[in-house]
């Protein structure tokens, strides 16, 4: 089981911690690689610490590709685009050099998915293939990246890297496109960032010593091979 880290922070400082360490750990990999390969979730939270790493002038961003944990099935312009929201808080490490490869949420999502899994099978190194860094979020639901409570993904064999994930227009939502937890598993380093009280039954649920991955999502966690990192406030952090 997953040795968790839990770090519960005032909401005033934890997008500036939170960005130090995503900054420190790219720098740290980058000592001992050509390049660090970044998976990054959508969400409010996230987007701050984004722009918050885009103000970053001193890493060595032309050696750093970032990717997407999981996307919308709705065009990049779309304002649920969580491809938009990274790219234009991460322009300024763009233009010095930084990459960003995104889904492509249009059209076929199955063949869509099959080729963001071949681009990560050419740019990741390891059996499998490893991010060096992975931010992901929790839903109130107990869903992380786009894993969600009794939608059968979670438990698959000989999984791909990559999924389609269908629409559920019951619940408004969306067809999407997402890493596989295998894909997540597999990173060398894996952050979770929660923040609000909505998230606190949900963390209680990841936490708790019983539970059902089909039921939350989130708790695929526990099985990770090292430390995962909790970042909360402390409003998320009350029944942590």
């Amino acid at each position: 089981m997953a040795n968790f880290d839990v770090r519960v922070l005032d909401p005033g400082v934890i997008v500036e911690t939170v960005t130090t360490h995503i900054v420190g750990s790219i720098d740290e990999r980058l000592d001992n690689a050509s390049i660090c390969n970044v998976a990054l979730s959508g969400g409010t939270t996230p987007k701050a610490v984004y722009e918050a790493l885009g103000r970053n002038t001193t890493t060595e961003w032309s050696r750093v590709v970032f990717w997407e944990v999981d996307e919308r099935a709705v065009p990049e312009d779309s304002p649920r685009s969580n491809a938009q929201m990274i790219r234009k808080a991460l322009t300024p490490l763009l233009d010095q050099g930084a990459k960003f490869y995104p889904f492509f949420g249009e059209g076929d999502l199955d063949a869509a998915a099959e080729g963001y899994a071949e681009l990560l099978e050419g740019a990741l190194v390891g059996t499998p293939p490893r991010f060096d860094v992975v931010l992901l979020g929790i839903g109130d639901d107990g869903h992380t990246a786009s894993l969600f409570p009794g939608d059968g993904t979670i438990a698959l064999a000989d999984e791909p890297m990559t999924r389609a994930v269908p629409a559920v227009p019951a619940q408004g939502r969306e067809a999407r496109l997402t890493l596989s937890a295998t894909t997540i598993l597999a990173a060398r380093e894996l952050l979770l960032l929660a923040t609000g009280a909505s998230k606190a039954p949900a963390l209680a649920r990841l936490f708790a010593d019983e539970g059902r991955e089909e039921e939350t999502p989130s708790r695929l966690l526990r099985r990770a091979r090292g430390p995962v990192v909790v970042y909360l406030d402390v409003a998320a952090g009350g029944r942590a």
